[in-house]
């Protein structure tokens, strides 16, 4: 359950934000240009107490998933290990319920965002995407978790026909999971080289060096992965720096840059 408990935090986190905007007097409606994303994005203008009742809902949602896994654990018609499929199901039944239910205003904008985002560089960004994509490169967990059970399902490893295809050592646990944490990475790097480049000429020179900045950390951030998937020895070296491999001395730079 951690990886869509990780995401729960992004609608608890949501929550924060507005009663700390709205504590302060900040339009965020305005600020984020939601307007220019989707014209009815007002439309059912949703505020702390509306964000709070979401969040607990979904919260309540996770807890009778927690509850019930005693119960369906020895099943053996519904088998436990299905259960966080169930509930991240049932988190992404409420994002695409029908616009008329549950601030379908609010939702919509959000799907609109979150394409946005996937699509980067494609579609105009503003700055709600790149709120966007800053929280999901904090979700890396929840990401991480999240291709592990589309794994753990769509191999049928969770019926018990095929062996650990999807768990430490495999294909799937070296390569396409590090690859699912790299995405939001690439989004923020491609958005900070799109900004840099779409700067007006009043503009450029004093936001081109923060974009590039941000750029470069967001790309040594992608090496960081990449590098340690090639990096085998490097775990097994643990403190001893005699024997770091000149991936594991790479790997390294890529850290303290990414970090300062």
């Amino acid at each position: 359950f951690s990886g869509v408990f990780m995401f729960l935090t992004f609608a608890w986190f949501q929550a924060w934000c507005v009663w700390s905007w709205t504590k302060h007097g900040l339009d965020y409606f305005q600020w984020f240009e939601l307007h220019r994303i989707d014209p009815r994005a007002g439309d059912d203008r949703i505020g702390v107490a509306e964000f709070l009742d979401i969040s607990s809902g979904l919260s309540l949602i996770l807890i009778l998933g927690l509850g019930a896994t005693p119960l369906v654990d020895k099943s053996p018609v519904f088998p436990g290990s299905l259960l966080p499929l169930s509930v991240a199901l049932v988190y992404l039944g409420f994002l695409l319920f029908p616009h008329w239910l549950f601030y379908g205003g609010s939702r919509r904008l959000l799907l609109r965002v979150l394409v946005g985002v996937i699509f980067t560089p494609l579609l105009e960004i503003q700055f709600l995407h790149i709120f966007l994509a800053d929280i999901l490169t904090s979700l890396g967990l929840g990401l991480f978790r999240a291709e592990f059970t589309l794994c753990y399902v769509l191999t049928g490893q969770f019926l018990g026909s095929v062996g650990d295809v999807c768990g430490e050592g495999s294909m799937n646990y070296r390569i396409f999971r590090p690859l699912m944490v790299c995405l939001p990475f690439w989004w923020r790097f491609v958005q900070c080289v799109y900004k840099a480049m779409t700067a007006t000429a009043q503009d450029r020179m004093r936001e081109w060096h923060w974009h590039f900045t941000n750029s470069l950390k967001y790309a040594m951030c992608i090496l960081v992965v990449v590098v340690a998937l090639f990096d085998h020895d490097g775990a097994e070296a643990g403190w001893d720096v005699a024997s770091f491999s000149l991936l594991h001395w790479i790997w390294i730079v890529c850290v303290l840059v990414k970090t300062g």
